[in-house]
């Protein structure tokens, strides 16, 4: 009982796991894909992303919610059967699986490219990964932990970011707004899924949050912090590259 007490985490740590989740590598190359497909109204599928993954978590709390005693895998196979419950959650435990070694390779192309080109990447993913692994095998406390640390260590960067534009920017290229109608904005969303993707932690967190009833609330601060982080990266990237120009560029952050 001790332990399980031990593991518990407030709502502050709540959002911030699952807003760290949701950051990890994509906020450094979504500006570009969202530029190539709605130009300079990327940032507007970004809302409409927003929308949609918010649906999508509050469903998630209810159905936790309704089924407070039950894990994932038990609740797959209260709505679903036992079979394709089973199946359902083999298909997802692959989809952590290839979401994570997405994560993975992303990281180590970024780190080999801008901090250390001369070293082998497998050395790197395997020193990436490394810490990850100890992490997890620690426990949920742990994890929380050092997601807390990690955000309160990098709240500053985002200011960074601005002062880096210096004069170099241009506002009127987010001008003029829906310069290519409704669809390629709509269509420009499903570059912000993934993205946004992190919200599904929950199904595993949420028996460890003493306070339940405001799961909702938790969950979509969580969602709405990552929503104005895309938001303030992806506009600073529309307004410091040409129109043109951003489409070409894989990780505009680090430019």
């Amino acid at each position: 009982m001790e332990n399980l007490k031990f593991q518990n985490i407030t709502l502050f740590e709540f959002i911030i796991f699952i807003h760290s989740l949701q950051l990890a590598s994509g906020m450094l190359i979504m500006p570009s894909p969202l530029a190539t497909t709605a130009g300079t109204d990327g940032w507007i599928s970004i809302i409409l992303g927003w929308i949609i993954t918010s649906i999508i978590g509050v469903f998630i709390i209810l159905m936790l919610q309704k089924n407070p005693n039950k894990n994932f895998s038990q609740i797959l196979k209260t709505y679903f059967g036992k079979w394709v419950g089973k199946i359902l959650f083999l298909a997802y435990a692959f989809y952590l699986f290839f979401a994570g070694f997405n994560t993975l390779l992303k990281a180590t192309d970024i780190v080999k490219v801008w901090i250390f080109p001369s070293t082998p990447a497998y050395q790197i993913a395997i020193l990436l990964l490394l810490p990850f692994i100890i992490l997890a095998l620690s426990g949920l406390r742990a994890l929380t932990s050092y997601s807390m640390l990690v955000f309160f260590f990098t709240t500053w960067m985002p200011l960074f970011l601005f002062f880096s534009l210096k004069s170099m920017y241009a506002p009127l290229h987010l001008l003029p707004i829906f310069k290519d109608g409704i669809y390629p904005i709509v269509k420009a969303t499903k570059e912000t899924i993934t993205p946004y993707a992190g919200l599904e932690i929950a199904y595993f967190i949420f028996p460890f949050l003493p306070k339940k009833q405001k799961a909702i609330k938790g969950i979509l601060i969580a969602n709405t912090g990552t929503m104005f982080f895309y938001l303030y990266v992806t506009i600073l990237s529309y307004i410091y590259f040409s129109p043109e120009g951003i489409k070409d560029v894989i990780w505009p952050v680090f430019h």
